[in-house]
């Protein structure tokens, strides 16, 4: 079984131009002129292409491969399924859990195992939130029938684009009975316990800015903030980590609690740490990282290579 945490490509779905200034990449020029070549369905086809000559002239063993919540998931399974490699049994992706032939959701063992627990005196003071509607169409049904919260308590922001600038506004939507996108204008009560989530972060720039749009709109006292992420990116940079910890741990904190895994081992590695030393001199805890492996192992037993079924 072939096991890729964070796929890398999946957040280049789309192609896009990139180009040099002040002697940094960037893709946020329109008109830059280098192409975004190694897309995610790219990746995916070399991924699974056969060696040329197989080990001592035998056939290749049948192999799986799994992939843990990624940025967009219909696209690469058509890549893979076509390709004849892998010996995944197929089934329709799941909204519901996260799964489908080459999928697994750890988002979906964060909200039973943790998010739920933590709200099972008051389920109806639950809120999650997502930074935009790509996020909220892929994790809605999930939310809704691990948590059983009401169509309302499960909210996007909305981003307004001013060429290639992006800003969140500062309103929430949610999706009601009729499939009809609706604003929400009732502010959050007090007590309230507000999750804002996602399936990666390059540098919580979005998870910031979304938790202080929510500040805004809390009616009472004692409100918790909290935000999780699968795959803690934070652009592969210790300082970059840092700079996400000076936020976390700011003497006016929009968030009072973060939840990542340990996909991306050493960024996850580097916020253990840091948050350690932090929580030595002083500070309050505020950082979990909850391990992939059981996620992994329990996909695992459930689809078995053909060899042991």
């Amino acid at each position: 079984t072939v096991v890729i945490p964070w796929f890398r490509h999946c957040q280049m779905e789309r192609t896009c131009r990139w180009t040099l200034r002040e002697g940094k990449w960037t893709n946020r020029a329109a008109n830059g002129p280098f192409l975004d070549v190694p897309t995610a369905q790219i990746s995916a086809a070399i991924l699974s292409c056969r060696p040329a000559a197989a080990p001592r002239g035998r056939p290749m063993p049948p192999q799986h491969l799994l992939f843990i919540d990624l940025h967009e998931y219909d696209v690469i399974d058509t890549v893979l399924s076509e390709s004849g490699c892998w010996s995944n049994p197929p089934r329709p992706y799941d909204l519901i859990d996260g799964s489908g032939t080459y999928f697994v959701s750890a988002f979906h063992h964060f909200l039973k195992h943790t998010f739920l627990p933590a709200n099972s005196q008051d389920a109806m003071r639950g809120f999650v939130v997502f930074p935009d509607f790509g996020a909220h169409r892929r994790f809605c049904a999930m939310v809704r029938h691990a948590c059983h919260l009401p169509l309302d308590h499960i909210l996007w922001i909305d981003k307004a684009r001013d060429g290639t600038e992006i800003e969140q506004t500062d309103a929430f939507h949610y999706v009601d009975e009729c499939g009809a996108h609706t604003m929400r204008l009732e502010p959050f009560p007090g007590r309230a316990h507000i999750l804002i989530a996602d399936d990666f972060t390059n540098s919580g720039g979005t998870l910031f800015g979304g938790a202080a749009i929510i500040r805004k709109h809390c009616a009472g006292a004692s409100v918790r903030v909290s935000a999780y992420v699968t795959h803690f990116v934070c652009k592969y940079s210790l300082e970059t980590v840092r700079s996400f910890l000076a936020k976390l741990h700011s003497p006016h904190p929009v968030l009072d609690s973060f939840f990542c895994t340990d996909s991306v081992a050493a960024s996850a590695s580097w916020l253990e740490t840091e948050e350690a030393a932090l929580v030595a001199d002083g500070q309050p805890l505020k950082v979990n990282v909850m391990p992939i492996a059981p996620v992994i192992a329990a996909w695992i037993r459930e689809n078995p290579p053909p060899a042991l079924r």
